[in-house]
């Protein structure tokens, strides 16, 4: 156990120096700048979900295991989120022509880089904060919908560390006011489905798509027919995701209830 704690502290120095020394603009991995900024993300992330993942395994805070035998079943639940997910993709405006992707050869390495980013902040939040929440309010009516805000909130707010890294406050703000419900998202899937891995497929798309154009291409993504889908699926997933908080709510607030036959005994 102290030898376990002593891996954990090393790792945790090592992947912070590295991930300090990764994000100083001296740093030069290649001449292409734009694949110089996607290689130093990639092994800043790749270093701190290691790092995350090997925390989740020390305390055994999260099955790390999919689940298989239900992935059906829970990919049909899943197909309002899946379509909030794959809204955020510019379809439109590259097919118009107001944005243009520029850099298609350098797709790969930014999806690997989404992956990473997906399961250090899933494996972080959904599954290390949300089992400290979830023991928190242990044997506390509606403690499903509790853990859902509770974990949302403090996956929304921790993007104000955005503020640190020069981005303004109206970005900022905006960016905590999303990110709330997809974390909403996010926890209701790990509430439904208690596999952590949906909830990186559906991060990872949606990041797909939101970042495609800002780091590979140029021009205006978010134009009307972007935000008309954004709106329309984001307010029956949103709706759909009430409706099952609602629902496990419920659920979970019965079997907190003393049954017939013990309060007869």
């Amino acid at each position: 156990m102290k030898k376990s704690k002593i891996i954990l502290i090393v790792f945790l120095v090592l992947a912070a120096l590295a991930t300090i020394i990764l994000d100083l603009p001296q740093v030069v991995l290649v001449a292409d700048e734009v694949k110089n900024v996607l290689l130093k993300e990639f092994l800043s992330r790749l270093i701190l979900a290691s790092f995350v993942i090997y925390l989740v395994i020390y305390g055994k805070f999260a099955k790390l295991k999919p689940d298989f035998s239900n992935l059906g079943k829970n990919l049909l639940w899943m197909i309002p989120c899946f379509l909030v997910a794959f809204a955020n993709f510019p379809f439109s405006a590259l097919i118009s022509g107001s944005a243009v992707l520029e850099r298609a050869d350098l797709i790969p390495l930014l999806v690997i880089n989404c992956i990473l980013i997906a399961i250090l902040e899933d494996f972080f939040f959904q599954g290390i904060v949300r089992t400290v929440v979830e023991d928190y309010f242990k044997n506390t009516k509606n403690r499903v919908f509790l853990t859902i805000l509770t974990v949302s909130t403090i996956f929304a707010l921790s993007h104000l560390l955005n503020l640190l890294s020069g981005a303004s406050i109206a970005s900022t703000l905006l960016q905590v006011g999303y990110t709330f419900l997809m974390g909403g998202l996010f926890s209701t899937i790990m509430a439904k489905t208690k596999d952590i891995w949906l909830i990186v497929v559906i991060h990872t798309i949606f990041d797909i798509g939101g970042t495609l154009v800002n780091k590979l291409g140029s021009g205006i993504f978010q134009d009307k027919l972007f935000w008309i889908f954004t709106v329309v699926f984001g307010v029956l997933a949103g709706l759909y995701i009430l409706f099952n908080i609602y629902v496990l709510n419920k659920k979970d607030n019965e079997s907190l209830e003393p049954k017939k036959e013990e309060i007869q005994a």
